[in-house]
């Protein structure tokens, strides 16, 4: 039972690091796209498009939090980096 949970620990682990990486992703290609129009957009479209990319920073920030969790509760066992 012990290993089933850190097998799925390991899973859960690398699968945020996914996460991540989408998340960064798209928060530099909307930042990129910012910078680009730069003055294009009125008040309010850069107001929604700061807080998108908060969010964004925001689940990441998330997901790193359950990364340390998982690696601090599982990254000992052998079944955390088996899978």
């Amino acid at each position: 039972r012990h290993y089933n949970r850190a097998a799925n620990a390991g899973f859960r682990f690398r699968e945020l690091a996914d996460e991540i990486a989408e998340h960064r992703h798209d928060v530099l290609a909307l930042i990129r796209e910012i910078k680009a129009r730069g003055r294009d957009f009125g008040p309010n479209i850069c107001a929604a498009l700061r807080q998108h990319v908060a969010s964004h920073i925001a689940d990441i920030r998330k997901a790193r939090r359950e990364r340390q969790e998982l690696e601090r509760n599982f990254g000992r066992e052998p079944a955390f980096s088996e899978c």
